[in-house]
């Protein structure tokens, strides 16, 4: 068997790039910057400061805000909204929901309120 000579050439170091900080022009540039960190993250409504923490801090847009207090603050304002935007949608959908229900009913003209179960069941059986 013969010894194969490999040899490993070590690529020249590429000095690292300092990241260029981002400069916003106003602090709602730069708190829309910091909440659209959180919604490209897909941050949940019911994340904590510490769980949103690990999946923003290596972004460019998590230095839009300076201080800790900043984040924490536009954090739990971005959370706040969702929780009411998605109480909203919720109501609306079953809102939706009962209309349908309810107009259903009403197609079928038969369906009183002294109709059984069963004959309920065999007349809504397709639907």
């Amino acid at each position: 068997a013969s010894k194969v000579n490999t040899t490993v050439v070590a690529a020249p170091a590429v000095p690292a790039k300092p990241k260029e900080k981002l400069v916003f022009a106003t602090k709602a540039d730069a708190i829309a910057a910091f909440k659209q960190l959180l919604e490209d993250v897909q941050c949940s409504s019911v994340w904590t400061w510490d769980q949103a923490l690990p999946r923003i801090v290596g972004d460019e847009r998590y230095t839009a805000l300076k201080t800790l207090g900043e984040k924490k603050h536009t954090f739990n304002e971005f959370i706040s909204h969702k929780k009411k935007a998605e109480i909203e949608e919720r109501r609306v959908r079953e809102k939706k929901g009962r209309q349908q229900f309810t107009a259903m009913l009403r197609e079928f003209l038969v369906i009183t309120s002294k109709t059984s179960y069963s004959e309920m069941s065999t007349l809504l059986e397709k639907d």
